[in-house]
């Protein structure tokens, strides 16, 4: 097990432990006065309210899905047990429930007792494919106003991850891209990066301020212990309705698991041996305890990941990279309907290499530090559901130092008028503070800091008007600081064509204010490649215009009798004055001082010359811009244990006016395709294996190389290979190898990518 070496008990996590204690003692008198509802189930499908209803009391629902197919489940919003939960939401249906442990078993009405046994042969059980991060509430997948996918709690223990981008690789419609050095950003439907919200259990964490140029790494390694994890939400394509600007590519909510009604643990180790020894070796350990300490009343969970990647030996490869956090989380629930979570988590990510063509002994390094906390409170009410959260965190990256709040509020309202109704009501206030000692002033002014606030109001409604269709409309208003307020409306309509059909059609809009460093007038930022040495500026723009954006999107859904089923998506976004930045020549160490040109305005490149390079940019707006795409998907179960996961992914975008017309918004690939054959031999074996390809990458926004001698990276595939061993309830391994065909590219003396050969996987996980 790792060693966190953190030097004090922070005084916050204090100052939050004693306030729980008084909140928990006040409450116990009111809790012994009522009971409140503790279940509460939207008006929708019964298919859909089953499963609600199942992920929130973690049962299993046993149903003939041919029994609920067309029928209309009400609103559950006053039950304090499971059984007085499903009486409500069958009362009005010809279905009955008998509970039988952790099983729910649905039958008909007339069925007698000794036949509700749940091995009937058309028996299914149902998947729990529940989403919250599409509309604020739990919805069925399907039937969500967005295109969604999800990351089961079987998928991780088959694939375990050790960052967001592991999640990422198979999703249809997302792809990684290059960043900064040898980083790794994100991107969905060719959105560039930093247009991805990453969420934890609702809450942002996306660094405003430290990751400039993109991911770059840093918040998509804050990741909670796979063991911690409940399961991971895609959404791909705008969310601004609720979640804001940041969310103009999508949204990648991880839901982590709630307070245990019993102690429950887990230890796991892992190891990453590189065939070929120029390549650096990865290691890693992390643990997760959750139970009560008070009963009912109060409970406790403690997280922790260490994760050690070596140094590659090789020119522009993978820096040394470690990344620990440790994470406290205490719930408090002062009634049945009412539950508080404090937390407090430290991260710390560093970066460490001997920069390639430097002299001998020449390091480089940078780290992240990351320490936040937050208090939220969920309350379930007999008009509907209420959530608030308040989170604070501070992060120093080299000599960039941010400090962040953000507050918000959210109702769920579910009504009935001509239809059932649910209504999402919602205030968002946040505020972004950096502090750098990179930032240099031209016009000669000081400035300590750099500020900027947002408060934001938002409303949703989805109204099901039919039995078989549902209409979701919003509207979010923005009031940034230095911009004008913005109004950004969203529509989506969902159609049960028939019972295996669903069609799904929406138009979104986004908006995003500039940044207060990308206008700040005379500033000018620094920053260094972490494998080249190469130093670049870039020059804030006080003439930039906020970007706005308009998404179309049309789905299929097709789902089959065996339980899978067949997507298809086609989508188109718009742009309007396109956030962007134009890159000028890389100005080379070994080019002649009189062959350089187009240097930076103040002329730090100059200064550069016959050192180890320079480059500089500058912000600007594109005028207009477009990405489009078709997204196929298909899950099918082939024959007893074995299943077929398949995605295609058409990705084309292109700025249309600018200096870098005709370029792509980022470097995602035209083509991907997935495919992922699942084989469960009993239940304590199990393999997969694995086929990727994307084709061939182009540089989105400067004119130099992006991998050899054009402006384009090859394509590539990808076989992978793994497997799970259960020795016992206990403990399991996890066996796999990466890179099979041990296919790779790399590119030492241009500005490219290495790409890790052949490499050997093993992880060891002990519950108790």
């Amino acid at each position: 097990m790792p060693s966190f070496a953190f030097k004090r008990v922070p005084r916050q996590l204090v100052v939050v432990y004693v306030t729980a204690m008084s909140l928990l003692l006040a409450s116990a008198p009111l809790r012994a006065q009522t009971a409140e509802p503790v279940y509460s189930v939207q008006a929708q499908a019964m298919s859909s309210a089953l499963l609600v209803l199942g992920q929130q009391a973690g049962v299993s629902i046993l149903v003939d899905q041919a029994l609920v197919d067309d029928l209309q489940a009400p609103a559950v919003a006053a039950a304090t047990t499971l059984r007085e939960a499903l009486d409500q939401l069958l009362a009005d249906s010809p279905l009955q429930a008998r509970i039988d442990g952790d099983v729910v078993v649905v039958t008909p009405r007339a069925v007698r007792q000794q036949e509700e046994a749940p091995t009937q042969p058309n028996a299914a059980r149902l998947l729990p494919r529940i989403v919250v991060s599409a509309a604020g509430f739990e919805q069925n997948m399907f039937h969500a106003p967005a295109s969604i996918s999800v990351i089961t709690p079987e998928d991780l223990e088959k694939r375990p991850i050790t960052d967001v981008t592991d999640v990422i690789r198979e999703i249809p419609g997302a792809s990684l891209t290059n960043g900064e050095g040898r980083n790794v950003d994100i991107s969905l439907r060719g959105m560039p990066a930093g247009y991805t919200l990453i969420l934890i259990d609702g809450k942002r964490q996306n660094l405003t301020g430290i990751a400039r140029k993109g991911n770059n790494n840093v918040k998509q390694s804050f990741l909670p212990p796979s063991s911690a994890i409940e399961r991971i939400e895609v959404i791909r394509g705008p969310m601004s309705t609720i979640y804001g600007s940041d969310a103009m590519g999508g949204v990648i909510n991880i839901i982590t698991k709630k307070s245990a009604d019993a102690w429950q643990g887990e230890i796991t180790t892992d190891y990453l041996a590189q065939e070929e020894s120029r390549f650096g070796d990865a290691r890693g350990s992390s643990f997760f305890l959750n139970g009560p300490i008070l009963g009912e009343k109060l409970g406790l969970q403690l997280a922790g990941r260490h994760q050690l990647r070596e140094e590659d030996d090789v020119p522009r490869g993978e820096p040394r990279r470690t990344n620990r956090n440790l994470t406290g989380r205490i719930w408090i629930n002062p009634s049945e309907n009412q539950n508080i979570m404090i937390e407090r988590s430290q991260e710390y990510f560093e970066m460490y290499a001997m920069v390639a063509g430097r002299s001998p002994g020449t390091l480089w390094n940078q780290d992240t530090r990351r320490n936040a906390w937050s208090v939220s409170h969920q309350g379930y009410w007999g008009f509907g559901n209420t959530s608030v959260a308040f989170q604070k965190e501070d992060a120093r990256k080299g000599t960039i130092e941010a400090d962040n709040w953000t507050l918000d509020a959210k109702a769920v309202l579910p009504w009935q008028g001509v239809g059932q109704h649910t209504t999402t009501v919602g205030a968002q206030l946040t505020s972004n503070e950096v502090n750098s000692w990179d930032i240099t002033v031209v016009t000669g002014e000081v400035i300590d800091v750099i500020e900027q606030k947002n408060k934001a109001v938002f409303v949703e409604d989805e109204w099901q008007f039919k039995s078989n269709m549902a209409l979701t409309a919003g509207v979010r208003f923005d009031n940034p600081d230095d911009f004008a307020s913005h109004v950004s409306p969203r529509g989506y309509l969902v159609w049960d064509v028939t019972d295996k059909l669903i069609l799904k059609s929406g138009v979104a809009t986004g908006f995003i204010a500039p940044r207060a460093d990308y206008v700040a007038p005379g500033l000018v930022t620094e920053s260094e490649d972490t494998t080249s040495g190469v130093y670049s500026y870039t020059y804030a723009n006080p003439d930039l215009e906020p970007e706005t954006s308009i998404n179309y999107e049309v789905s299929a859904i097709w789902q089959q009798d065996n339980g899978g089923y067949i997507s298809l998506t086609v989508f188109q976004t718009d742009y309007k004055d396109k956030l962007s930045s134009f890159s000028y020549e890389v100005v080379d160490e070994l080019a002649p001082y009189d062959q350089v040109g187009n240097l930076d305005p103040s002329g730090y490149c100059a200064d550069a010359v016959g050192a180890y390079g320079c480059s500089w940019s500058e912000r600007v707006n594109i005028d207009e811009a477009e990405s489009r795409g078709i997204e196929l998907i298909s899950e099918t179960p082939l024959f007893s244990g074995v299943a077929l996961k398949t995605s295609y992914t058409f990705l084309q975008s292109e700025q249309q006016t600018g200096p870098n017309k005709g370029s792509p918004l980022s470097g995602s690939p035209k083509h991907k395709a997935v495919g992922t054959l699942d084989w469960t031999l009993n239940a304590k074996l199990s393999t997969w294996l694995s086929y990727s390809y994307r084709s061939r990458l182009r540089a989105s926004n400067r004119p130099s190389p992006g991998c050899f001698d054009d402006d384009s990276c090859p394509s590539l595939s990808m076989v992978d290979l793994g497997g799970t061993v259960k020795v016992n309830d206990d403990l399991r391994f996890n066996l796999g190898v990466y890179n099979l065909l041990n296919r790779k590219w790399w590119d030492y003396d241009l500005r490219g990518s290495v790409e890790d050969g052949r490499r050997y996987y093993m992880r060891a996980t002990y519950q108790f």
